[in-house]
């Protein structure tokens, strides 16, 4: 007989979970151990799966997902996703699970092209109709984009010929859609990362996943969402409250536009008048409260790291670019370089 591959009582514990889920809408975000987590901000048609614990482009873009299981073990997301799957399927009609992972190697496609190659994606699924729709539509979706960097190429998946193939054979009746991707973001030969590139990656990966899901329903005769983007996340995780507050903190810390309105500034103008505005005026402002260099070290300090979504990173991030131009310009007060940056700012 084979033995268990999980010790019953994490499943058992997700069991319990499920059932609080289903029966109280309570989010379900379950760490047991070795870095495996099961997040299910509420009940969804699907579950996007990584497998491993390097913390590369597929996972980020697993995890920034309203339903998602990490595991380091290919038994125990097997495990896990199936019973995730049974108890989804019996509640919503449908499920899909998503198997999402990085290729072993980003493999030039073709030598003859005049800039950047394309790079690969590699999709396979069941046989079923509505398993096909999710992958032309993640194929579809994939591709559209405008790629500032090169262009996606999909192909189908091989589990003969292929390591990255499915992280196990047997999902059992769950419909399974599975995603390999080429680890374009990595410098070639080297473990450099171009984070940029990387981000474009992830938020390509999470789209494309969820029309996928919106495509399956649809083939399914279940009611599609309005909008792909409404199965996305609703719940977010401590990291990215405590994130905004520290961003807040620092904004809160100053008054920009007062900061920026001179104290003289009807005596100013009306020596820029009195001199035909031939010559600038001195311009007066408040004293600032605060050291602009400090604000700057403690707005940077902010980790936006590991937020799980990366459109809020995106915006939390744009954020505090604003604020550090805001507080270059208080800086600048005074100075030739205030009008630059104010430019830079505000356009």
């Amino acid at each position: 007989m084979k033995p268990k591959l999980v010790e019953p009582a994490p499943l058992a514990q997700i069991e319990t979970d499920l059932d609080a889920l289903l029966r109280d809408g309570k989010p379900i975000r379950h760490d047991f151990g070795n870095g495996n987590r099961l997040h299910m901000d509420r009940p969804l048609p699907f579950l996007c799966v990584h497998v491993g614990s390097h913390q590369d482009a597929a996972f980020h873009a697993v995890s920034a997902n309203a339903s998602y299981l990490i595991a380091a073990d290919i038994d125990l997301a097997g495990e896990v996703a199936r019973l995730v799957a049974r108890r989804m399927r019996d509640h919503c009609g449908a499920f899909l699970m998503l198997d999402i992972g990085e290729l072993a190697e980003d493999r030039f496609l073709t030598e003859d092209v005049p800039f950047l190659p394309p790079f690969e994606i590699a999709l396979a699924c069941g046989n079923t109709a509505a398993e096909k729709a999710a992958l032309k539509r993640f194929a579809t979706a994939a591709s559209a984009p405008e790629a500032k960097y090169r262009t996606p190429r999909v192909d189908e998946l091989n589990p003969t010929t292929r390591a990255e193939a499915r992280l196990w054979d047997d999902p059992g009746d769950a419909a399974c859609l599975t995603v390999r991707f080429a680890p374009i973001y990595r410098a070639p030969g080297t473990n450099r990362v171009y984070p940029e590139l990387r981000d474009l990656v992830v938020a390509n990966m999470v789209d494309s996943a969820l029309q996928a899901v919106s495509a399956f329903l649809k083939a399914s005769r279940l009611e599609p969402p309005a909008t792909h983007r409404s199965l996305g996340r609703r719940v977010y995780i401590d990291a990215v409250v405590r994130a905004d507050r520290a961003i807040d903190e620092v904004a809160s810390t100053f008054d920009f536009l007062l900061a920026v309105t001179p104290i003289n500034a009807e005596p100013a103008w009306l020596e820029f008048q009195a001199g035909a505005f031939e010559r600038v005026p001195a311009l007066l402002y408040r004293p600032l409260e605060f050291e602009v260099a400090a604000q700057k070290r403690k707005l940077y300090s902010v980790s936006l790291d590991h937020l799980e979504d990366p459109l809020l990173t995106r915006l939390l991030s744009e954020k505090r670019q604003e604020l550090d131009l805001q507080l270059s310009m208080l800086a600048a007060r005074g100075t030739p370089g205030f009008a630059e940056l104010g430019r830079a700012l505000y356009g």
